[in-house]
């Protein structure tokens, strides 16, 4: 099941481009009903999309300015390269055995 999640049909895109981002953001923000212990490999796993680099990732509260203004996220991530430009800023809701994205926007790295 969680393979056939993750095929993105990127046409001539850069991987390094806000729009490669945000067509990363979208299928993240699709994820509901993730396994608790599954939620990070599945990260991992989308991410390698854009590189093959390891996750950097938070799972501290904060206000992050998203261009127009400050939003509430619980988990930012992203890519440990020097050629990441944003960071994925995610509001999930948890519950006991299951992760749901409810929202989630790019900030500058």
């Amino acid at each position: 099941m969680e393979d056939n999640l993750f095929d993105l049909a990127f046409n001539n895109v850069d991987k390094n481009s806000r729009e490669f981002d945000l067509e990363l953001l979208k299928e993240i923000k699709s994820l509901s009903n993730i396994p608790v212990n599954k939620f990070d490999s599945i990260m991992r796993k989308i991410m390698r999309k854009k590189t093959t680099c390891k996750l950097w990732f938070t799972n501290i509260p904060s206000n992050e300015w998203d261009g127009k203004s400050y939003r509430y996220c619980n988990y930012r991530c992203c890519p440990s390269s020097h050629k990441a430009r944003h960071f994925f800023c995610l509001v999930l809701n948890r519950d006991r055995d299951f992760i749901t994205v409810t929202d989630g926007f790019l900030t500058a790295v």
